[in-house]
């Protein structure tokens, strides 16, 4: 019993060309059968089987979950999670000066299986990452950035109060930097709320030194949906600290 994947008129060409879906990706292989038909319902001519398969030319999905803490002490510390491609073999970090930078062999600096990488060099102005996934033939996912940024420190001297800055820019239309002031080791929490009071997205969530800090909401809900154009609030917790910041979003 043979599966019919596609048909067409005759020309009284010499030759006829036909491209079929494979039904996998390489090494699955696929057996076809053509078949000719005259206006004779019983008059027909069917050919040998013969074999096909496909080149792997699907790459993985995006790496999901990428988000980043720094710490004096070791660096900058990358995670994510673990890809669901079946042939997923590993993944490739860039790192650059500047955001919307392309991946390219000159801004790889790290190549791992893993879920997380510690990149040990210290921060001298702003630093940007892109994340990709790669299978075993080869070919290279869409870059995630960074859905998270915790505990990027500022220059100048420790802060003896807790503090909630505007976020810059606002209003912003991709990315925006909210800077916070924390005045003593502990928990914080970062979050977006919609003007209805609904959670959007969490920014932080962890205990971190006293210091002070940056974090960056690339406009996306916590499962990477952009969110409409409109007004939202930032709301930081930490310890007895409460601030709110109104945040707006365009096009």
């Amino acid at each position: 019993t043979w599966e019919l994947v596609g048909n067409f008129a005759a020309a009284q060409l010499s030759q006829y060309t036909y491209r079929a879906t494979t039904v996998a990706d390489s090494p699955a292989v696929s057996v076809y059968v053509v078949t000719a038909h005259t206006t004779l319902p019983s008059l027909w001519f069917m050919s040998d089987p013969d074999s096909g398969w496909s080149v792997d030319n699907i790459a993985p999905g995006v790496p999901q979950g990428f988000a980043a803490t720094y710490t004096p002490a070791t660096g900058t510390v990358l995670a994510w999670q673990a890809s669901e491609a079946e042939d997923f073999q590993y993944f490739r970090v860039y790192r650059d000066a500047t955001p919307d930078f392309d991946i390219a062999p000159g801004n790889l600096v790290q190549s791992t299986a893993g879920l997380s990488w510690t990149d040990p060099d210290p921060l001298n102005g702003p630093v940007f990452y892109k994340l990709t996934a790669v299978d075993d033939s080869e070919n290279e996912s869409d870059p995630a950035t960074l859905s998270q940024i915790v505990g990027l420190p500022e220059e100048g001297a420790l802060p003896v109060r807790f503090a909630l800055h505007g976020n810059v820019p606002n209003p912003f239309g991709g990315t925006t930097t909210v800077s916070y002031d924390l005045a003593e080791r502990g928990r914080v929490r970062i979050e977006i709320y919609d003007v209805q009071g609904r959670h959007v997205r969490s920014l932080v969530a962890g205990a971190l030194p006293q210091g002070r800090y940056r974090t960056e909401w690339d406009g996306k809900d916590d499962h990477g949906r952009r969110v409409a154009a409109g007004a939202y609030f930032c709301r930081m917790e930490a310890g007895s600290f409460r601030e709110v910041r109104r945040v707006v979003m365009i096009r």
